[in-house]
């Protein structure tokens, strides 16, 4: 029988392009007081929203795309398993970049 998982730790956010995000974090397991994670729910919102977007993760890493140019973000993460899900990670925030300056003009 499952225990409810551990919260992800170390979430590292990195902004490669115009449009999308790169995550990534750590799962430290405890077996003998935690279950393993089946898999991970991203929660994200824009820096001026309110309202949170989710996407699933089956790995310890996620791409989120169609992003919108130099916006911020900010993002947590937690796991799930048939017993439940756990905290939410600690919240970050990174930034897509700006459009680059074509240099033939």
């Amino acid at each position: 029988m499952y225990s409810e998982p551990i919260t992800p730790q170390n979430v590292v956010c990195l902004s490669r392009s115009v449009d999308y995000i790169e995550l990534s974090w750590d799962i430290q397991i405890e077996t003998d007081k935690h279950g393993q994670s089946d898999y991970y729910i991203v929660s994200m919102r824009k820096f001026e929203w309110m309202e949170n977007k989710e996407s699933r993760a089956e790995k310890e890493y996620i791409k989120l795309v169609n992003l919108e140019m130099c916006s911020q973000y900010c993002v947590s993460v937690r796991s799930v398993n048939s017993a439940g899900s756990s905290e939410l990670s600690e919240e970050i925030c990174c930034r897509t970049l700006a459009a680059s300056k074509d240099k033939n003009t």
